[in-house]
């Protein structure tokens, strides 16, 4: 009797790193489930789906393709209805995986805790809000930074200053460009 009860003390704690785990990706997959939700994966894509509608009318037009603003605005909205439809799903999967490798299973449940509070709520409803303004006022920031890039990557190119692992054929190729008409 004794070894029956030993064997069962040593099956119930070879068993709890399997609970543990199951309750972790269920935090997590909580997490994902608040702070992933359609709207906010619209707006994740939104910027993204704008740049890359952009990238294909122009490709349109390079081809001789005329497209009106009205039919570029539908294409970028239809382009975005599918990225929500067909990477909605992978990325929330990604999403979970990511809170599972990076944060404990005590992390997770505070975390989780601190998402279903009303502060939570709060910061939760508002992620959409937050990318879609971020990504905004990035683009007026990347506006006023980016004609002063191009001069001071000139500048160090002159002054030989060479990023860490570049291949210096490439390097010699952008310095022959960039150089050339300063």
């Amino acid at each position: 009797m004794r070894y029956f009860a030993s064997f069962i003390c040593a099956a119930i704690l070879s068993a709890l790193p399997i609970y543990a785990q199951a309750d972790e990706q269920a935090d997590a997959q909580a997490i994902t489930e608040l702070l992933l939700s359609d709207e906010i994966v619209e707006a994740t894509f939104g910027a993204v789906g704008t740049l890359m509608g952009d990238v294909m009318i122009a490709e349109f037009k390079k081809n001789d393709v005329d497209i009106s603003d009205d039919a570029s605005v539908l294409f970028s909205k239809m382009l975005l209805d599918k990225m929500v439809e067909q990477m909605g799903p992978a990325l929330r999967g990604a999403q979970q995986d990511i809170y599972m490798d990076n944060l404990s299973g005590e992390e997770l449940r505070d975390y989780l805790a601190f998402l279903n509070s009303s502060s939570g709520q709060a910061v939760a409803a508002m992620q959409g809000v937050l990318i879609v303004e971020g990504a905004r006022r990035g683009e007026i920031i990347g506006q006023q930074v980016a004609p002063g890039l191009l001069s001071e990557i000139v500048l160090d190119m002159r002054a030989g200053r060479i990023p860490d692992g570049v291949d210096r054929k490439s390097y010699d190729e952008l310095v022959q460009l960039l150089t050339a008409s300063k």
